[in-house]
């Protein structure tokens, strides 16, 4: 078979796949690996230096003889590794739907697991912002410690600067999850809308 043969062979295959798939592979494949890498970065910091972060985000807590400190307390660290070691394991679902062989169920369903704890995350820190700082949901006493309101809004800025991208995706460009069987077909699509 002649070169001309075979790219005229392989011609129908590329304008068959619709442009909106080859913008998803093409667009979002390498969103899902910066994301993973900056999990794996960001789970490090948090597992290997809670410490300090804790230190730098909360406000001081009175002590006895009231003298201000802001050395966090062995739960709190722990509590941050936790969170930097779930940070790791979100970027199973980014790795998974980064695969050649990902369709786009496991892609979109990537998306909304993602979104889904970034929105319920954002919640919290909202409530909490929105109670001064220094203190936790359906917190008795006057407790001094805890994170500022400027952490909380960092922490939440930081999320919806993933959250609405990813929302974006996932309602005004629907058709990068489709499958490319079912694009070329003009199947209907198998997901739930």
């Amino acid at each position: 078979m002649s070169q001309h043969e075979l790219n005229s062979a392989r011609q129908p295959l590329l304008n068959t796949t619709p442009t909106s798939i080859r913008n998803a592979t093409f667009f979002l494949k390498p969103f899902y690996i910066a994301e993973a890498s900056m999990n794996f970065f960001g789970g490090t910091i948090m597992i290997l230096f809670s410490r300090q972060i804790l230190s730098a985000m909360s406000t001081p807590k009175l002590t006895y003889p009231l003298t201000p400190t802001t050395t966090p307390s062995t739960t709190s660290i722990q509590l941050v590794q936790w969170l930097g070691g779930l940070t790791f394991a979100l970027s199973a679902p980014l790795l998974t739907a980064c695969r050649s062989t990902a369709d786009a169920q496991e892609r979109r369903a990537s998306y909304i697991t993602l979104a889904t704890g970034e929105v319920f995350l954002i919640a919290v820190m909202a409530l909490q912002m929105v109670m001064g700082g220094n203190g936790a949901l359906g917190q008795q006493g006057d407790d001094q410690g805890g994170l500022t309101v400027k952490a909380l809004g960092i922490c939440a800025g930081v999320l919806a600067a993933t959250v609405l991208p990813r929302g974006w995706v996932l309602w005004a460009k629907k058709g990068w999850f489709e499958d490319v069987d079912e694009a070329r077909e003009g199947r209907p699509k198998s997901r739930a809308s």
